[in-house]
This record gives C-alpha cells, sequence and structure tokens, in this order.
C-alpha cells in the first residue's frame, strides 16, 4: 500500500512538472500564463497553493525586488530578483540565505503581475529584510513544525498537500 501511495505521489509530481513547462512555453507564444506555487523557496511571500500569474516583459522593465519566472531544469521556478547583471540574472527565494546561481537571460518567462491566496488576491511583499529572511528560513528548518503549519494551510486541498509533500527537500 505505500509503494502505491509512493507511485501516485510521484506521478502526480511529474504531472505538475509538465503542465508548469507547457505554461511557461505557453507564456513565450502568448505572453501570459497562470500557475500555482508548489514549493517552499519564496514563503512567506508565495505559499504552496497560491496561484499567480505571470507576464512576459522585456528585461529592461524589470526592478530589483520583483518577482520573476524562469526556467531552471525543465521547472519553472518563481524567485525575487536581486540583480540584472550582464551575464544573466540574480534571484533568491525569500526563505533562502543564499542567492540562485546566475539565470541566463534566455530562461527568463516573465514576472509575476497578480497572487491569489484562497481565493482572494494579495499584494506580494517587497524584499523582506535579512534579519526576517533569517528567521522565515530557520523557521522552515523546523520540520515538524513547518509540516504541521504547511497541513493546516493545505486543508481541503490534498493534491496541495501532495505536491507540497514530493517538493520538500530534507
Amino acid at each position: 500500500m505505500l509503494g502505491d501511495s509512493a507511485t501516485a505521489n510521484a506521478s502526480l509530481f511529474c504531472r505538475h512538472q509538465l503542465q508548469q513547462t507547457l505554461r511557461a512555453e505557453l507564456c513565450d507564444q502568448l505572453g501570459r500564463m497562470q500557475a500555482e506555487a508548489v514549493g517552499t523557496s519564496m514563503l512567506p511571500t508565495l505559499w504552496p497553493g497560491d496561484r499567480f500569474v505571470i507576464e512576459r516583459r522585456p528585461l529592461a522593465a524589470l526592478l530589483p525586488t520583483q518577482l520573476i519566472g524562469f526556467r531552471r531544469d525543465g521547472q519553472l521556478c518563481v524567485h525575487r530578483l536581486l540583480a540584472i547583471q550582464p551575464d544573466g540574472l540574480l534571484t533568491c527565494g525569500d526563505a533562502l540565505e543564499e542567492p540562485d546561481p546566475l539565470v541566463p537571460t534566455s530562461a527568463y518567462v516573465g514576472h509575476v503581475v497578480r497572487v491569489w491566496r484562497r481565493r482572494r488576491e494579495v499584494t506580494p511583499g517587497s524584499h523582506r529584510p535579512p534579519y526576517l529572511r533569517r528567521i522565515v528560513t530557520r523557521w522552515c528548518r523546523e520540520q515538524w513544525w513547518f509540516s504541521l503549519w504547511l497541513r493546516i494551510r493545505a486543508r481541503g486541498n490534498s493534491s496541495a498537500w501532495l505536491r507540497i509533500v514530493n517538493s520538500r527537500v530534507p
């Protein structure tokens, strides 16, 4: 029975990855896409299960602290833009201590223009101060507390919980 559950979870996660890839390609073609947050790297700005809209905009129109979408390892990733450098984009998740490896400009998909949480539109917060980032990061690493909190937040949305479990890195 445990194997069936693990197979179902893996299948759900693979399906989600394929959907995100197709959506990113549509954004390239149509200039706009909608997706759902599944990871925890953008807490507390984006929670698993939040829905967001990404619009394609020129790189020159981007400003530091905006949330941007980009492709990484075949997946759509949304992180905060820290700086635009000549050889790529410097980004970082709000719950992460270290910036991401430089994102090539060819991997840029667009920037987040709207976020919905539980059928309500919310405004993504501005860049968090470093002390708050450290607090959130430590809180996210307390696995039992973090797991309990995500279960409460995902209550009523079992598919979101499965995606959360599969996206957690021990």
